[in-house]
């Protein structure tokens, strides 16, 4: 699946969607000026955008997977958390695991980067950004729970890892 990209050409400024991290609140915040004032990117075209200010929201590596186990999706392929945990580690990929490093690999790190946590008090700075007005939802904030073997979770920061080091986020907390 070719990830997309929107860019706002009127602001200069590119969206990086990012699922499990406030992206489906986004897409519905800006769902009418798709193809107006925003249009969607696939990644080959994004080197023509690097000089934009680009945004992406962030989120702890396992805290977006712990959302992904959590939400309610039909059909969900793993009975338990671990069992996802296994799969992962074993091969097993869809866009709500990936890696969030590999988003902006080999294009740029974004200029706003932001942890989910501190978007609601941020949202003003994220808004000036783009051409039309963002209306903020409650986004989803998932505790800090995952019942995993002490081994298993330091397999998932280990593959995880990329997203620690380039975003900054501490596996010990």
């Amino acid at each position: 699946m070719e990830h997309i990209y929107y860019v706002d050409h009127r602001k200069r400024s590119v969206w990086v969607p990012n699922l499990k991290v406030g992206s489906r609140s986004m897409e519905r915040s800006i769902g009418e000026y798709v193809n107006g004032e925003l249009f969607r990117r696939p990644r080959a075209m994004m080197p023509e955008y690097l000089y934009y200010t680009w945004v992406m929201i962030t989120r702890d590596p396992i805290d977006r997977l712990r959302s992904y186990w959590d939400a309610t999706i039909p059909a969900k392929q793993h009975t338990t958390f671990e069992a996802l945990a296994d799969a992962i580690l074993s091969g097993w990929r869809n866009p709500h695991t990936t890696p969030q490093s590999e988003l902006i690999e080999g294009l740029k790190y974004p200029d706003l980067c932001i942890d989910l946590i501190e978007l609601s008090p941020r949202w003003a700075e994220v808004s000036s950004l783009f051409s039309w007005p963002l209306s903020m939802e409650v986004l989803n904030v998932s505790p800090k729970h995952d019942p995993l073997p002490e081994y298993r979770r330091a397999e998932l920061i280990q593959y995880y890892y990329a997203d620690y080091k380039t975003f900054g986020y501490d596996p010990n907390t």
